[in-house]
């Protein structure tokens, strides 16, 4: 692929291209540490650092074009190092875009489940994944313990929602690998920097909302609008649906959000009106039995996970059940 090919392909209008738009490109990166020849070297701005300070480094290494932002400053001798340089608006909110052109859009060849809320992701996502597999469908994974491609190849995760270039690396991977659905989850940290921008979601779940994160976010309403992102891509209502933990206070914000006309599957405890809900609990020390009220009818469980909150986890899995069309 072209730099011209893979700029169309995102959609970019760069605000400028010197240089030859016709060099090839092997390969993405905005780490100057990891750029191999053929690569195209996108400068994004991180929490520690600028990647406009290491374009020579990336150009010495073989990066066959640089990715710059408009408002940086760059030396003239960093200019001149490379065969190709675009400039853009922004790199942080390109990197997606040229990310998931790259890898040929990945999320769109697998059913992907996002799953966003304070507590539970992490148990959650698992369970999802069980309840997939339960399906006869391969599924991959994407948490906070780890980044899961296949049964036998397991990466060990830097952060909750690996960064874009990461995500669509790895769906690329699993989708390669024959993989049907993909189960992550999306931190509101994900969402905010835009991590999950080009990912095509099919579910949208929602767990429950408590105070957190303010030393990002800053404020509590911030924090939340950070989560609804990801219920603002549920606009399809004959592909996407919404899975929302009705006993928290704050579902009917993330019901309202998207298309209405979206398909909802609500659980919870406390409440009579939802489809997924328990008719029979009983928690012990060793375990949790139930007996689950469904729109697909009564589903016996019995977990080895204990406690309250693990219920809602549960129902939340189930839920995902349900929305994918499982019996």
């Amino acid at each position: 692929m072209t730099l011209s090919e893979l700029l169309s392909k995102a959609n970019a209008t760069p605000i400028s291209i010197h240089g030859d738009t016709q060099v090839p490109i092997t390969g993405i990166q905005h780490n100057s540490k990891e750029i191999s020849p053929g690569d195209l070297f996108v400068c994004c701005f991180g929490s520690k650092t600028d990647g406009h300070l290491y374009i020579t480094e990336a150009c010495e290494k073989g990066a066959s074009a640089v990715v710059v932002t408009e408002v940086v400053s760059v030396e003239e001798e960093a200019l001149h190092c490379c065969r190709a340089l675009v400039i853009v608006e922004d790199t942080n909110s390109i990197l997606p875009r040229l990310a998931a052109s790259f890898f040929g859009h990945p999320s769109k060849r697998l059913s992907v489940v996002g799953i966003t809320g304070t507590n539970g992701k992490t148990t959650t996502t698992h369970l999802v994944k069980s309840v997939f597999e339960a399906m006869g469908s391969k599924s991959g994974m994407l948490g906070t313990l780890g980044y899961c491609i296949d049964e036998d190849n397991k990466l060990e995760a830097v952060n909750t929602t690996p960064d874009a270039l990461t995500i669509q690396r790895l769906m690329a991977e699993m989708a390669r690998n024959r993989a049907d659905a993909i189960v992550m989850e999306a931190s509101s940290h994900g969402l905010e920097l835009g991590r999950c921008d080009e990912i095509d979601f099919d579910v949208a779940v929602f767990t429950n909302l408590t105070r957190d994160h303010l030393d990002f976010h800053v404020t509590e309403e911030r924090y939340r609008e950070s989560k609804v992102k990801l219920f603002d891509k549920m606009i399809d209502p004959d592909k996407h649906r919404k899975v929302v933990n009705i006993d928290d206070p704050n579902a009917s914000y993330f019901i309202a959000r998207g298309n209405a006309d979206v398909p909802l599957v609500t659980f919870g405890m406390d409440s009579e009106n939802c489809e997924v809900r328990p008719l029979g609990l009983e928690i012990s020390l060793f375990g949790t039995k139930l007996l689950i009220s469904t729109p697909k009818g009564v589903v016996e469980i019995n977990s080895a996970l204990v406690g309250r909150y693990n219920v809602y986890n549960i129902l939340a899995a189930v839920s995902v059940g349900i929305a994918v069309g499982g019996n």
